[in-house]
């Protein structure tokens, strides 16, 4: 439930109502991003970038930057690839940064 709770909270912090996100996608993504060993903050990445383009727009990016520096995301990790593209951060190039 506390790994959940993290998600939501997240997702907030990215400025992503949770409840805006259909329920059964959110849980299943959760569930997914937990049994993967990915932090709460992945798996918020990860959902953002499957939303429609219009909830993308108000997603907060420094939010993210500031999460990859911080190293709660690895830039490096396929799903977080595909949503950076899906979410206009693929110009960052972090993934040299992390190692």
């Amino acid at each position: 439930m506390l790994y959940v709770l993290k998600v939501n909270f997240s997702l907030a912090a990215i400025g992503i109502r949770a409840a805006s996100i259909n329920s059964e996608f959110r849980r299943s993504m959760q569930a997914a991003g937990k049994a993967s060993g990915r932090s709460p903050q992945e798996v918020a990445v990860w959902i953002a970038g499957q939303l429609p383009f219009e909830m993308q727009m108000r997603i907060n990016r420094a939010t993210i930057e500031g999460w990859i520096r911080k190293r709660k995301i690895n830039p490096d990790l396929d799903e977080m690839r595909e949503a950076f593209d899906k979410l206009g951060l693929h110009h960052l190039g972090y993934e040299r940064r992390w190692h």
